[in-house]
């Protein structure tokens, strides 16, 4: 039987079957990103979509620097994203020293994304290689 948390008139907020479970992205955005420490890293400003698949690339976290000026951005791999499926929620395994020494980016001045490179250096931040 489907089970669902309706909170608006909006995509249900979770929605879960025998095999699969959906979440209206509108539900995420400016959703606070924990670590594994419970300690809030940031929140989710974005998702990045590879349109040619499909498929969901990066998550971009808003990590608010200091308390003057406008947070960084910091790309995240979709896969180094955890679910908590319960909570319909994401945490992330990372630091608050780990985000500084990550490149970041503005919100005017976005990296290309789509470039190779740099999808290596970002995935490479994340692997757990």
């Amino acid at each position: 039987m489907d089970q669902q948390k309706i909170l608006s008139d909006d995509f249900p907020v979770c929605q879960s079957g025998s095999d699969t479970l959906l979440l209206g992205c509108k539900k995420l955005m400016g959703q606070s990103l924990k670590n594994h420490h419970g300690e809030v890293l940031g929140t989710l400003h974005s998702i990045v979509i590879d349109l040619k698949t499909g498929r969901i690339s990066y998550a971009v976290l808003a990590y608010p620097h200091s308390f003057v000026a406008p947070p960084r951005l910091f790309a995240v791999p979709w896969h180094a994203l955890v679910l908590d499926a319960d909570r319909c929620r994401f945490s992330i395994e990372a630091e608050h020293h780990d985000l500084k020494n990550q490149p970041g980016f503005d919100r005017s001045l976005w990296p290309a994304c789509a470039d190779p490179a740099w999808q290596r250096k970002v995935d490479g931040f994340y692997s757990s290689d």
